[in-house]
């Protein structure tokens, strides 16, 4: 980390691209830091390392190895918050193990001068956002005071314990603010404010959701990265049961959860009850068929676990603003989604 910020605040002084033992660095044009390329023999893609503002830095990764390589790293006196949009890594060093892994974020704050290692396999993609907060001005830079957050990371904050790496699911909004990190093409003044914010963004939802977890836990068992597997399966079961749909018992019985961590577990994950994540995923599956099938709105009704048709025109239509048929007609007729959620409902 501070190479990273010692070669990406010496910038001014670069004339284009500057060699290094594998591949290409050069700086960006709208704040400090670098692009670092690799040589195609090495890997395929690079990296960027951004230095925000004070207290506050990024780096987006996105690349594949052609071979086995071992990257080391010094993440100085940082919390670091890694979130995978796709690909895994091992993560080793002393006293430490641990895994970058697609949906998952890993989080470590380590002593000044620590360092550990990561090991990529050849031809598998990676791609993932790493926000570094200073230590000294997490709070300044989050809004966020270290009694807020509890346990090993408020004593990281304040007492300079190490944090060692471990990882946190990624809700749906965190999964989202990290893509749209990793795939953002502004350029400019633009593209530094719009990370500075996302990075902020994306380190809150990170640290909400493991906040939430462990203050949960004083009342519950605490969740393993296998329980949390196991919650992506439950949703993928209600997903695919709309027709015959589960009830709390029997998906937490089949997902391998008890009821309770099943409950809070969407809570967290999803942001929702696992009533309302069904009925959401009723009415995205029943938008589908009602525009784009030829099925009759009592058919598209017991597909997606309604028993009467009745029951599901309202709920179609308070998730919509128009009945089942109207929308229908106005995809026929060429209507864009956006445009029809726009018009009045009695159009």
């Amino acid at each position: 980390m501070s190479d990273m910020l010692a070669a990406a605040r010496q910038q001014e002084g670069w004339e284009g691209d500057v060699r290094t033992d594998d591949g290409w660095r050069r700086p960006l044009n709208f704040c400090d830091g670098f692009r670092h390329d690799y040589d195609a023999d090495v890997a395929t893609g690079g990296w960027e390392f951004i230095v925000l503002r004070p207290g506050l830095s990024i780096a987006i990764v996105d690349y594949t190895v052609n071979r086995v390589t071992v990257r080391r790293h010094r993440p100085g006196d940082n919390l670091v918050l890694s979130a995978v949009v796709s690909g895994h890594s091992l993560i080793d060093g002393d006293g430490l193990e641990g895994r970058l892994a697609h949906g998952y974020c890993t989080l470590y704050g380590l002593r000044d001068g620590d360092e550990f290692q990561t090991c990529y396999t050849p031809d598998q993609p990676l791609k993932y956002v790493s926000v570094f907060v200073e230590r000294a001005m997490f709070a300044e830079v989050t809004g966020l005071k270290p009694d807020d957050l509890g346990g090993d990371l408020r004593d990281f904050l304040e007492a300079r314990r190490p944090l060692l790496p471990h990882t946190v699911p990624l809700s749906g909004a965190a999964s989202l603010v990290a893509a749209e990190i990793a795939d953002n093409r502004m350029e400019g003044p633009f593209r530094g404010a719009f990370l500075a914010a996302k990075a902020v963004e994306l380190a809150c939802h990170i640290l909400y959701v493991r906040a939430h977890s462990l203050a949960d836990s004083m009342e519950a068992p605490a969740f393993t990265r296998a329980d949390f597997d196991r919650l992506r399966r439950a949703k993928a079961l209600l997903e695919h049961r709309l027709d015959e749909p589960l009830n709390i018992h029997q998906l937490a019985r089949k997902a391998g959860l008890t009821r309770q961590k099943l409950q809070l577990g969407f809570r967290l994950l999803y942001g929702d009850t696992v009533a309302r994540v069904r009925d959401k995923a009723r009415m995205a599956r029943a938008l589908e068929l009602v525009r784009a099938s030829d099925l009759s709105m009592i058919q598209i009704a017991l597909e997606t676990g309604y028993e009467h048709p009745a029951s599901f025109t309202r709920a179609f239509k308070a998730a919509f603003g128009h009945a089942p048929l109207t929308m229908r007609q106005l995809a026929r007729e060429g209507v864009s989604f956006n445009a029809i959620a726009a018009r009045p409902a009695n159009c």
